[in-house]
């Protein structure tokens, strides 16, 4: 994964803006932070490469992903789930930068929401012009606990289906530096992630790299 540490930095960072009951869009969140946050990532990839896990059907998932944390995603033939331990290395996942802890902590507090210390974060990393199948949060933590996500790199239309099948469903730009938080009723929406075909701006690499805190029971 290729990124520069040239960050271009927004005069002025946007309020926060709640798109629908339960998902906040806080636009530029990491920029400040953003070159911090790049350098702790090898501690991670060093411990637990990315990696194509397989979905139910055997199929390799078209995005590669890693842990860090108490608790790590996994999924393959029998299913998903959260692990305390890496399958490929055996070891425990290794544990979250307190760059990531502090901005997660932060995010999440702007949306409304004290206390969020996370225990588990999904990185995954998107090539260009790949997309992520719909995904749905399943209740493995407290409702009063949201979920963060960071988007760096390319940048990505969320889809967020309907609570409801008469609703139409959401497409969310997010940019490099951008993060949202999903809280109840929002949480449980069906999403996924369609990438763009657009040049990378200088300070950006070739992928889109997102980023998911959550506190798991």
């Amino acid at each position: 994964m290729a990124m520069t540490l040239s960050i271009k930095r927004p005069a002025v960072r946007p309020a926060p803006e709640t798109l629908f009951s339960g998902t906040v869009l806080l636009k530029s969140f990491l920029i400040t932070d953003l070159a911090e946050l790049l350098t702790a990532l090898p501690e991670i990839t060093a411990a637990s490469p990315f990696r194509h896990m397989k979905a139910l059907d055997g199929t390799s998932l078209p995005f590669a992903l890693t842990n860090c944390g108490t608790s790590g995603w996994i999924t393959d033939r029998h299913g998903a789930k959260f692990v305390a331990n890496d399958p490929q290395t055996g070891r425990l996942w290794p544990r979250i930068p307190t760059i990531l802890g502090r901005l997660a902590k932060a995010a999440a507090l702007e949306a409304g929401f004290t206390g969020f210390i996370p225990n588990a974060c999904l990185l995954a990393r998107h090539a260009p012009g790949a997309f992520s199948s719909l995904f749905q949060d399943q209740k493995v933590d407290s409702s009063s606990h949201p979920v963060v996500c960071f988007a760096i790199g390319l940048p990505a239309t969320y889809e967020l289906c309907a609570l409801l099948p008469e609703d139409p469903a959401s497409l969310v730009r997010m940019g490099q530096g951008d993060a949202v938080v999903f809280s109840d009723p929002s949480r449980v929406r069906l999403r996924g992630i369609a990438m763009t075909n657009e040049p990378a701006p200088p300070e950006v690499g070739l992928d889109c790299l997102s980023i998911t805190f959550r506190k798991v029971a």
